[in-house]
C-alpha cells in the first residue's frame, strides 16, 4: 500500500485550514538479491535511475485515482521534487528508467501502481507502459521495465 503523511496548516487570523499534499518519503530497495536501492547519481531531467547501495529518498505522491483497482501514484525524488521515476519509451523497445518531468503525468510515463505480493514485497507497474520496474541486481546499472512477471535475471520485487 502507499503510505501517506498529511498535515494541516491553520492560519490564525482567519481560522482557515489548508491541507498540504499527502507524501511519504521512502527509500525503495530490491526485496531480494543484494538489496540495492533506487537511486540517481545526478538529478537532471533524463538522467538515468540506477541501483545504488543507499538509494535516494523518494516521495510517494498519490494521484487520487485508480488503475485496475489500484491507487495511482508518482515517485518524486525528494531532492528534486519536479523529477519523478519514469520510463523513456514504450515496449517492445528497451525501456530505460530515467528522471522525468513529474507534471506531465502519463505523457512522461511517471504514473505507477503497487502490486502487492504474498511475501510482503510489491511490484511497481507503470500504468502507461503496463510493465514492471526492474533491476538486474547489479550495482550502478540503470533500471528498466519488463512486461514479464517472472523473467530469469530480473528483480521485480521492491520493499519500502
Amino acid at each position: 500500500t502507499v503510505a501517506a503523511i498529511a498535515f494541516a496548516a491553520v492560519i490564525p487570523a482567519t481560522g482557515i485550514v489548508a491541507a498540504t499534499p499527502a507524501l511519504a518519503s521512502s527509500i525503495i530497495c530490491n526485496a531480494f538479491g543484494h538489496g540495492y536501492c533506487v537511486g540517481a547519481p545526478a538529478l537532471g531531467n533524463g538522467d538515468p535511475v540506477r541501483l545504488t547501495a543507499r538509494g535516494r529518498q523518494i516521495n510517494i505522491v498519490d494521484q487520487h485515482f485508480t488503475w485496475h483497482g489500484h491507487e495511482v501514484f508518482r515517485l518524486h525524488f525528494a531532492a528534486a521534487t519536479t523529477r519523478c521515476v519514469g520510463a523513456t519509451n514504450s515496449l517492445p523497445k528497451a525501456v530505460k528508467v530515467t528522471l522525468r518531468d513529474c507534471s506531465r503525468g502519463n505523457s512522461s510515463n511517471v504514473n505507477w501502481i503497487e502490486v502487492p505480493r504474498s511475501d510482503g514485497s510489491v511490484e511497481l507497474l507503470s500504468t502507461t507502459i503496463d510493465a514492471y520496474l526492474t533491476s538486474d541486481n547489479t550495482l550502478d546499472d540503470q533500471l528498466y521495465l519488463t512486461n514479464c512477471d517472472v523473467c530469469t535475471g530480473d528483480y521485480l520485487k521492491w520493499v519500502f
